[in-house]
This record gives structure tokens, C-alpha cells and sequence, in this order.
């Protein structure tokens, strides 16, 4: 894996920092006719339950997000990395909200999407616009010689999808080597493995994770680390 700049559509963002503590009224749509839920609610989450957003999406008319971060809001509403976000306040990765509203019958998830696009625009006057930046990026290259990844094991076909994992637990002890991180794969594209690796480390890595490999079909991948993403040891 190889460290390089390259060109990437990035959403640039301009936001209001300051809003109601709650709010709850009709959507009034803008004048170009787009997309808004019947009635929405958005306030702060107070507490926070979970490391991430719970009961995202849209369930029959009503369309709920809690405890949501202003990022990732805007990550959902315009079906982009948080890492393409250019021009986020502090308060968007530490402040997080309860969006709970009701859409008209029929919608469908894509439109739920713009639905959102018009409340945050409504609720917090956020404005973007998309340009393509330089940025650092991880590339996952071939090495010398034939892969040393194997293709899928046919008996755990049923079992394909990505993840991450610790082997240990804890701190390791004083002499003792630091946890490991493994990320996995089953049954997956080099583009899956990619998107898998910067889900879990592309905070941690500072950057992207692109497949620039050229390998074809699906795969069984595992990548051990040593040390923890979230821990300075990494």
C-alpha cells in the first residue's frame, strides 16, 4: 500500500453553527418545488447511547435518525464519505441530533434522501456545493510476484461480506506485544476490501483507500495489524 495525492469530488459545505434546541413544524418547501417531509423534529441528543447513529432510514412514512452526528447527516443526505466533507466546524463531529419526521405515502428511500437534503438546508441553512481537491490517499497496489490472497472458500460462500476484529483483549501487558487488529474479508472485490479499510482506518490512516490492484472476481482477505485504530499504538 503506497501513500499518494490524487483528484476527488469533495463537498464543500457552508452551515449556520447555531440552532433551536428543539424544533418541530411543517416543512415549508423551497420555491424550486424540492422534496420535503410532512412534518419533521429535529433536536439534540442529550445522551449518547451508542459510538453511532441508530434506526437510520426510512420505515413505512416515518423517517428516523438518533443520535446522529451534523457530519454524518450530511454524509447520508448527499451519499458521501465524511472524509469528502470539506469545511466542517469542530462542533459537527462532537454535536449530535435526533431527526424524526414523516414523509408523504409512497416515498421512496432515494427521495427520503432528498427529503433530508431540504430539511438541513431549512433547519440549519446548510449550502454546498461539490469541486474535485488533491488529497492524500492510500493506493492498494500489486506487490512482486503472484497475490498471496486466496479465492473464496465455495463451502462458506453463505458467509461473504467484510469486517474487523481484535485478537486479545485489553491492554497488552509489559513485554507483551499490542493487541491486533485484523481486517477480513469473504467472498469480496479488492473494491470491497478498500472501502473495508478505509471504513475502519481511514480516520486513523488520515486519508483515503483506493483498489488500484486490477484483480478481478472475489476473494478471502485478511489484513493483521498490530495494535488498536483507536489507540495511539496503531
Amino acid at each position: 500500500m503506497q501513500r499518494r495525492t490524487l483528484a476527488v469530488a469533495a463537498v464543500a459545505i457552508a452551515l449556520c453553527a447555531g440552532m433551536p434546541a428543539q424544533t418541530s413544524h411543517p416543512v415549508v418547501s423551497a420555491p424550486s418545488a424540492a422534496p420535503a417531509f410532512d412534518v419533521a423534529d429535529v433536536h439534540s441528543s442529550y445522551r449518547r447511547y451508542s459510538d453511532g447513529y441508530m434506526n437510520a432510514g426510512l420505515v413505512g412514512d416515518r423517517y428516523i435518525l438518533r443520535q446522529i452526528r451534523m457530519l454524518d447527516l450530511i454524509s447520508v443526505a448527499y451519499d458521501i464519505d465524511w472524509d469528502h466533507i470539506l469545511g466542517a466546524s469542530l462542533w459537527m463531529e462532537a454535536d449530535s441530533f435526533d431527526v424524526l419526521a414523516r414523509a408523504p405515502a409512497g416515498t421512496s428511500q432515494e427521495q427520503a434522501t432528498q427529503m433530508l437534503r431540504t430539511l438541513l438546508a431549512d433547519r440549519f441553512k446548510l449550502a454546498v456545493h461539490t469541486e474535485t481537491r488533491v488529497m492524500p490517499a492510500y493506493v492498494l497496489s500489486l506487490g512482486k510476484g503472484a497475490p498471496k490472497i486466496k479465492h473464496p472458500d465455495e463451502a462458506k460462500a453463505d458467509q461473504s461480506g467484510c469486517g474487523a476484529r481484535l485478537n486479545g483483549s485489553g491492554q497488552a501487558s509489559p513485554g507483551q506485544p499490542p493487541q491486533e487488529f485484523v481486517l477480513f474479508c469473504n467472498s469480496a472485490t479488492m473494491q470491497q476490501f478498500a472501502e473495508n479499510f478505509h471504513n475502519y482506518l481511514g480516520r486513523a490512516l488520515g486519508a483515503i483507500v483506493v483498489d488500484s490492484t486490477g484483480l478481478k472476481g472475489t476473494w478471502d482477505i485478511e489484513m493483521h495489524i498490530q495494535g488498536s485504530p483507536w489507540s495511539s499504538d496503531l
